[in-house]
């Protein structure tokens, strides 16, 4: 069996989850599968636009390297795949994949840090507190008038970071 049939193999059972959670997380089943390169997530409400210096028609984005990476990193089963792959302990759950358009959608200044620049393109982190227990963390590469989502995990609270200053 190749690579790819391994892994599909393997994400059999989320992929088909995926499908019948919600519209978002159908989103990310067809670009995890290779049904489609790219998904729209939706657009950035103005003040959220504004603070990533977009207009409020850019786009929000899931792009198919982006999402095998975050399925190498194990954040959709806890399982990582591939030899850069890691296991995550507390993987993603539906309810928090469904969640993310709005996260990014809605970031407010208190939950943006700036992170790094990667092939030219600024890339921040979006920290929202989803839980009692859990922070989701979502970075988002700016291009053009785009964003892009790179990943999305849980952190404990503990190993969150105090978010002091945002730019």
């Amino acid at each position: 069996m190749g690579a790819s049939a391994e892994r599909y193999a393997r994400l059999d059972t989320i992929l088909t989850r995926m499908a019948r959670h919600s519209s978002v997380t159908r989103k990310f089943a067809e670009v995890l599968n290779g049904q489609t390169k790219s998904a729209l997530l939706g657009y950035p409400e103005k003040e959220t636009a504004s603070l990533f210096g977009v207009s409020i028609r850019a786009k929000i984005l899931l792009k198919r390297s982006y999402i095998l990476h975050m399925d190498n990193s194990g954040h959709f089963t806890g399982s990582g795949f591939g030899k850069r792959g890691h296991n995550d302990p507390d993987p993603l759950t539906l309810s928090q994949i469904s969640g993310i358009p709005t996260i990014i959608k809605t970031a407010r200044r208190d939950e943006i840090i700036f992170d790094k620049q990667v092939r030219g393109l600024k890339r921040y982190k979006i920290m929202r507190q989803t839980s009692k227990n859990h922070i989701i963390v979502v970075e988002v590469s700016i291009k053009k008038n785009e964003i892009t989502l790179v990943t999305a995990y849980n952190l404990t609270k503990s190993d969150a970071p105090t978010i002091e200053c945002v730019y």
